[in-house]
């Protein structure tokens, strides 16, 4: 075996490790703020994410991986753009 594919198979495994927890904690936080859970429920929801995502990325590559990271954050600025936007009930 050889030290690029070495190389290669572990930076796969971070990129797609720190995807995975980023959007976790995204969701955590969106469902912390809407449903007021504590800090067990933040951490659960945030590793089930995670697994989730890892789940899905499992036969990905790492293009796909960072497309996907570009549409998550794309769909959140519309969130955010909505939330600002959006008279006060």
């Amino acid at each position: 075996m050889s030290d690029t594919s070495f190389s290669n198979r572990l930076i796969n495994i971070v990129i797609k490790s720190l995807s995975a927890l980023f959007i976790g904690t995204i969701i955590a936080l969106v469902g912390h703020v809407f449903i007021g859970y504590e800090t067990f429920g933040f951490v659960f929801v945030t590793m089930s994410i995670a697994g989730l995502c890892l789940k899905f990325y499992s036969k990905s590559k790492i293009l796909t991986v960072l497309v996907f990271n570009a549409i998550f954050i794309l769909l959140l600025l519309v969130l955010r753009l909505y939330i600002l936007v959006a008279p006060k009930i």
